[in-house]
């Protein structure tokens, strides 16, 4: 059996594998390190790990770390071990940054995307310890000088085959060596400029600065993983053999950006406010091609201009500084340089997939060039595997901006062509002689290696035995499915369903007939058969037990699986978020765009959307628009998240609410309107905090679980939260579901009565699920309150048992109508909000339209903040902080990021709400009504006073 699991959801990562770690503790299943590898490196789903010897192919480039949400997969970590060279006297250690680290660091420490931060990053390494801090440009430009200099071989000698293709990537070099082997002799024997700055620092430099290169500790800051494979290939070792001693590396440590970022914030040096330093002056100075290196299309782009030079005699023309059909995002690009009396084609390609089809090109004699360059990452180097993590989601824009950086450096600067660089001139003078010497080849070149084999390597340990035909399985309970060609192992030789965690007896083989065998006991592995053994010693206790060979799934019947998981595990099924049954929809409502009678007003015309929560109390709550951020908990939900919603609500000019959970200080403080939820635990409940609030909204009933308390796990009860709530920390919190103190309508006017006189007369609200709506309304009506919220089916939680989410509370459109029909039949004068499952500006618009005063979002401005609807929020593991309380998680939301988000999603809904008052005819949005609208359902029209279509 494999030892790697979960294979068709998550890439296999080998113990051991010197580029990239799998942290399990933290994986959460979400695909998204196969979707890359798949996808855009084409390196997942090509292999049979029961071929390979349960050994996966990888290539190193470190993208599943990158598009990891939840740090389980990360770049194998080296800086402990360069602290450590630091830290012994009798080392020598000697930094050289990449150009893309300069073009990223600065967005570890909340600097802008792009931000250029040379001078910054040289002045951390000295202060974390470096001897010498030498810039890997000045290789950049060595491995023009023979990168170029083998091009014009291969063109005008024809000394090898064409096209040559870029080695700086040693990804890309290790993709040709597995699956196209054959064309090795394609690829420059040029090192990358790290491979050649490792063996020219412990010979030449070693030699001029009189430093003995056994003490000498080499270590290269990169934005690349796969650079950590690379400096351990056998091959490079060329200062071992120049010097004659036995067990020397080249380069020592790779660290990325991320480990030089992580390694400052560890010493707790604050980045920003460093003063720049300079790389050393030796081997220090670099031209702007070297610079372009970590774009894509950068080394094609540098390797023309000394091409040029070395062709024609003569510097390149002015085209060639700023070559623009190799610039950009595009995945494969293309271009015709005239060289002399040549027309040079190249291709500039990122992403192996890209690569790949370009090599099928190539290899049938559809294309032809001269030069290819290939990237594996996106966008060159500067969206290497190690860089910092795209957090705000910008994916080319973040891209452009590094690139833009590296390309205004460039452009900036004096020297330009690799090959006017004094300092190389002169190593070549005292050292290498000339490119392409024979030192410069035995120092400077190498050779690659046939590792087609490794797709091949026969069976390992585990992996027995072979699979005459390809078969797929799915689980009854959550429907996953287990392919056994892209798993590359029998299905016999799984344990458990992946997900659910049910054993293999609840899956169906797809394809056969519901009194098909799916598994039985003679094609188990003895593990398994082990394992039903265990299972059948239990089998008396299990009220639903019947011979495991008739397990099936009726797709006819929904229910089916669910029964099966409760049958079996004897738990509720809990899940997070909205039902996903179906229910009436906002979008078969349409909006009627007035024209003759009545007549629209001008689209410059001026609507006013000011909503007023609570006209008739006191001191009324007053906001910019009828939209604001809804009840919920800090503990449910991240400080980080919390402190943000309120930000953001207070940029647009509307309330944000507390939540069940208390009063977090520092969402109060930012908020521009709060509203107090007063709860039958009463958190947070003092007569300041009373008097500090806008509003104050009294909760009786949640849409998602009416008749039910929340429910805190242990897990998320932190210090701060058990402060708040006056809890042990690590203890489960459950609220009650009801007030003791409620039991009349009297009683309920009371507590109205009490919460307006201790406010000072703030607005007082009464929030209801939408249940017994009448029947609960007159109870409300009685009571007095300034507003009543309607909180309908449609609404989202962080955690309802799915039974009970599912099965209740009327869905939000029918629970307006019957709301607004109510009050207005009794006169009263109350604010009606509605909450549950509106999401965006035409929901909004059509709720006001159908007699709501305002609407209240969560999941809207959840998703506006950072929210990717992963569906986990209970399990305290949300991957971008947002339901969490893991101090790491945590960190990846960016309050004053997010914050704005909200912002420009409550200010476009609101300029949204404009249009639809503008197009109906209404100076004001609140007198829209329904005749404004229609609907498209016949059910909708028949039970509201909506007018079908």
């Amino acid at each position: 059996m494999s030892k790697h699991q979960f294979t068709d959801i998550r890439v296999p990562i080998e113990p051991g594998n010197p580029s990239i770690q799998r942290h399990e503790e933290k994986c959460i299943k979400c695909g998204q390190c196969k979707q890359v590898c798949t996808n855009d490196i084409a390196v997942a789903g090509t292999y049979d790990l029961r071929k390979t010897g349960d050994i996966p192919i990888c290539i190193h480039c470190g993208q599943c770390a990158n598009v990891c949400p939840v740090e389980s997969i990360t770049e194998v970590y080296e800086y402990d071990q360069v602290r450590e060279a630091v830290k012994a006297e009798e080392k020598i250690v000697i930094f050289s940054t990449s150009p893309s680290v300069r073009a990223a660091l600065g967005e570890e420490f909340g600097l802008e995307e792009g931000s250029f931060v040379q001078d910054q990053m040289v002045a951390l390494i000295r202060r974390l310890g470096a001897d010498y801090v030498l810039d890997t440009n000045f290789a950049a430009d060595l491995t023009i000088m023979e990168e170029a200099s083998e091009l014009v071989e291969r063109v005008t000698k024809a000394n090898k085959p064409l096209p040559q293709f870029t080695s700086c990537c040693p990804a890309w070099v290790k993709f040709v060596e597995t699956y196209y082997p054959d064309m090795r002799e394609h690829i420059s024997t040029a090192k990358s400029p790290i491979g050649m700055q490792g063996p020219t620092i412990k010979t030449y430099f070693a030699k001029k600065m009189g430093i003995d290169p056994e003490k000498i500790v080499n270590v290269a800051v990169t934005p690349c993983t796969a650079k950590k494979f690379e400096i351990r290939r056998e091959e490079m070792n060329a200062a071992s053999k120049y010097l004659g001693i036995e067990g020397m590396r080249d380069m020592d440590y790779v660290i990325t950006t991320r480990e030089l970022a992580k390694w400052a914030r560890e010493e707790e040096i604050d980045f920003v406010s460093l003063e720049g330093s300079y790389y050393d002056d030796f081997m220090g100075e670099a031209s702007g091609a070297g610079v372009i290196f970590g774009n894509t299309g950068g080394v094609m782009e540098a390797a023309v201009r000394t091409a040029y030079h070395f062709i024609t005699k003569e510097e390149a023309p002015e085209e060639l500084y700023d070559l623009q059909p190799v610039r950009g995002l595009q995945g494969i690009k293309e271009a015709s340089v005239r060289i002399g009396d040549l027309d040079v084609k190249v291709a500039v390609v990122y992403g192996t997939a890209n690569a790949k089809k370009l090599m099928e090109k190539i290899k049938t004699g559809e294309a032809d060039y001269h030069f290819v360059e290939v990237m594996t990452c996106p966008g060159g180097c500067i969206g290497g595997g190690g860089q910092p993590k795209d957090t705000k989601w910008l994916g080319d824009t973040l891209r452009e901006k590094r690139i833009k950086s590296l390309y205004d450096r460039d452009k900036s600067m004096e020297l330009r062509l690799s090959h006017r660089n004094e300092e190389i001139v002169k190593l070549y003078e005292d050292f290498y002689g000339e490119p392409l010497s024979k030192l410069a080849e035995e120092m400077l070149h190498t050779g690659y290696f046939d590792r087609s084999g490794d797709l091949d390597a026969g069976s390992g340990e585990g992996m027995k035995g072979s699979v005459k035909s390809m078969s797929k399985f799915k689980c009854s309970i959550c429907g996953y499915i287990y392919d056994e060609e892209k798993e590359g192992a029998l299905f016999t030789e799984l344990k458990e369903c992946p997900i659910c965690k049910n054993p293999i007896n609840v899956f169906e083989k797809l394809g056969a007939q519901n009194s098909d065998v799916v598994i039985s006991e003679s094609s188990m592995t003895e593990e398994a058969v082990r394992a039903q053994d265990v299972e059948s010693e239990e089998e008396n206790e299990n009220p639903l037990a019947y011979p495991k060979e008739y397990v099936r799934k009726d797709s006819n019947n929904r229910f089916m699986s669910e029964i099966h998981q409760m049958a079996m595990t004897g738990e509720t099924i809990i899940e997070a978020m909205g039902t996903r049954m179906p229910m009436p929809n906002w979008d078969d409502i349409l909006i009627l765009g007035a024209q003759l009678n009545p007549p629209p007003l001008d689209e410059h015309a001026p609507v006013d959307i000011t909503t007023v929560i609570g006209k008739h109390a006191k001191k009324p709550m007053v906001l910019e628009g009828p939209v604001y951020i809804s009840h919920m908990s800090f503990g449910a939900l991240s400080k980080e998240v919390k402190e943000a919603l309120a930000k953001g609500s207070a940029m647009a000019k509307t309330a944000m609410c507390s939540g069940e959970g208390g009063i977090l200080p520092e969402e109060r403080d930012a908020a521009y309107k709060y509203i107090f939820e007063y709860v039958p635990n009463h958190y947070s409940v003092t007569p300041e905090n009373l008097k500090n609030a806008d509003a104050i909204e009294i909760k009786i009933g949640q849409g998602t679980k009416p008749g039910m308390g929340g429910h805190l796990p242990g897990g998320k009860v932190t210090p701060e939260i058990a402060k708040i709530r006056n809890k042990p920390i690590g203890q489960d919190v459950i609220s009650p579901s009801k007030f003791e103190d409620i039991n009349t309508k009297e009683d309920l006017r009371d507590i109205v009565d009490q919460l307006r006189f201790a406010s000072e007369g703030r607005p007082i609200g009464i929030k209801i699920a939408a249940g017994r709506i009448e029947k609960d309304l007159e109870f409300c009506v009685f009571a007095k309150p300034d507003f009543i919220t309607i909180d309908g089916r449609g609404g989202a939680t962080g955690a309802s048992p799915k039974i009970v989410r599912d099965a209740t509370s009327v869905p939000t459109i029918y629970a307006l109508y019957r709301a607004r029909k109510y009050l207005d039949e009794a006169g009263a004068d109350i604010d009606l909000v509605i909450t549950g499952g509106l999401r965006i500006s035409s929901d909004f618009a059509k709720a006001i339209a159908m007699g709501a005063d305002a609407v209240a979002v969560a999941s809207a401005g959840l998703i506006a903040a950072a929210c990717q609807q992963y569906r986990i929020c209970g399990s305290g593991n949300c991957p971008v902080g947002v339901a969490t309380q893991d101090p790491e998680l945590r960190k990846r939301l960016k309050v004053d990021s997010s914050a704005k988000r909200v912002a420009n999603f409550l200010n476009c809904s609101f300029k949204d709400l404009k249009t639809f008052a503008r197009i109906t005819g209404h100076e004001n949005l609140h007198d829209m009504n329904v005749s404004d609208l229609c609907t498209i359902d016949r059910e909708i029209s028949e039970f509201t006073n909506i007018p079908h279509a």
